[in-house]
């Protein structure tokens, strides 16, 4: 039996991280379109707050530390975590959950306008 090294599992820890965080961001999208008529807003309101959200995770205030874990937006750079030796299994387990809270809302408010928009007009 051969152990894994830090950096065999950190390229996996790097592609399942990716696709939580990116579930977050897709999960966004999908609930904003339920709101807009066109394709082009929701997709740029996205970006926007992913954007927005990203600048506030590296910006040294304390309002925005104590918001920045709550928020899918301050673990765009996660995956730089599987690489470090020992793995922060804390950490990515709370981005994690994290995530998966924030893409669930999404999803929730996504069907539940969905249900009550009127298509027919």
């Amino acid at each position: 039996f051969k152990q894994k090294t830090a950096y065999e599992i950190a390229s996996c820890l790097v592609g399942s991280e990716m696709c939580i965080r990116d579930r977050s961001i897709s999960c966004l999208c999908f609930m904003l379109s339920t709101f807009f008529k066109n394709s082009v807003t929701p997709i740029i309101i996205t970006i926007s707050t992913v954007f927005i959200g990203s600048a506030i995770s590296f910006i040294p205030l304390e309002i925005f530390e104590l918001v920045n874990p709550f928020l899918f937006t301050g673990y765009i750079d996660l995956f730089l975590a599987a690489f470090h030796d020992p793995i922060p299994w804390g950490i990515i387990s709370n981005a994690s959950a994290t995530c998966m809270v924030w893409s669930l809302v999404f999803i929730y408010i996504s069907f539940y306008h969905f249900k009550a928009k009127e298509i027919l007009t």
